[in-house]
């Protein structure tokens, strides 16, 4: 019979398993930085303008939102499918098939000019 894990521990463990990859993802990209630019300071430079650029205002940051979350609802469609024991290797390519597929009904003739948009939008979703 095993021992239930203690909670503190779990909890460090779940913790450890979140931070672990954002802080190797950090010292890669010091590390990247560090190799393009001459010294210190310059990486201090290029980190606040990255930081600027995503961050420093509402607009940037409301085009920041707007280009990320397709990507993470893809990721969070991949997570789930993992979750069931489920192999998703086309999750990229629906993600890019469903943006061309909306466009296409926007761009192309398929729907007369000055639809209103209760139509529009539904038939937008129907070709994803």
């Amino acid at each position: 019979m095993t021992k239930p894990v203690p909670i503190l521990r779990r909890a460090l463990t779940y913790t450890l398993q979140s931070v672990a990859p954002l802080a190797v993802v950090a010292l890669l990209t010091l590390l990247v930085l560090r190799l393009a630019t001459p010294d210190w300071p310059h990486v201090g430079i290029a980190l606040r303008a990255l930081w600027e650029g995503a961050f420093g205002s509402p607009y940037d940051i409301g085009n920041t939102l707007n280009k990320t979350t397709p990507l993470i609802l893809t990721g969070l469609a991949c997570a789930i499918a993992f979750r069931m024991r489920l192999w998703n290797i086309g999750a990229e390519g629906q993600f890019l098939m469903g943006a061309w597929g909306a466009s296409a009904v926007v761009l192309a003739p398929l729907l007369p000019v000055g639809t209103p948009a209760i139509v529009l939008i539904p038939a937008m979703m129907r070709f994803r």
